[in-house]
């Protein structure tokens, strides 16, 4: 099956538009009720990795996670803060790893995403991640993006490293949000 190509001009323009993105032909392999992740490739040949889940709750239940401190620490990192306004600072880490990174709030849209800038930090360099939320059938669709990594053999299994963290982190988001488990974040990402 052939990948997505997708600009990364098209990612940094209006946030108008990038809602319109996520209902796209290219987006339908992440709109399933399981948890999903994937690389894609880009335009300018660097690597974008994208999670969907549908968290199967009312759309209010979901809202405070990518905002409230108590919930980032249940499904993203061991330590996470986040200040919620444009150039808020965001800290996460995972000191049972030694990992760490800090950035700041690029964009934020309360209740339907948030777009963050992240320092160097997994083998990646500074990356972008967006984290949504938008009612779907059934419940609320949650989706993270973060870019770019490079397309040469490194920038792949790093991203790679980035995908399946996601993968792990947005399950136990579901968990936490749909049966209110006592949950532990997923561990960061990790070349292997």
């Amino acid at each position: 099956m052939m990948q997505p190509r997708t600009s990364m001009a098209l990612l940094l323009i209006a946030p108008a538009l990038s809602a319109c993105m996520t209902d796209t032909a290219s987006e339908r392999p992440l709109a399933g009720p399981v948890v999903e992740a994937a690389v894609f490739a880009t335009d300018d040949s660097a690597r974008l990795v994208k999670a969907s889940v549908l968290i199967e709750r009312e759309f209010e239940v979901a809202r405070p996670w990518f905002l409230d401190g108590t919930y980032l620490r249940r499904w993203f990192a061991e330590e996470a803060s986040i200040v919620p306004e444009v150039g808020g600072l965001v800290e996460v880490a995972w000191p049972t790893y030694g990992v760490r990174t800090a950035g700041e709030v690029v964009e934020l849209v309360p209740g339907e995403h948030l777009l963050m800038r992240l320092d160097p930090f997994a083998g990646a360099g500074e990356t972008y991640v967006r984290l949504s939320a938008r009612p779907s059938s059934g419940g609320v669709r949650v989706m993270i993006e973060q870019w770019p990594f490079a397309g040469d053999a490194r920038g792949e299994e790093v991203a790679e490293a980035h995908r399946r963290a996601w993968f792990g982190a947005m399950r136990v988001l579901r968990s936490a949000l749909e049966r209110g488990l006592p949950t532990t974040p997923a561990p960061p990402p990790t070349t292997r």
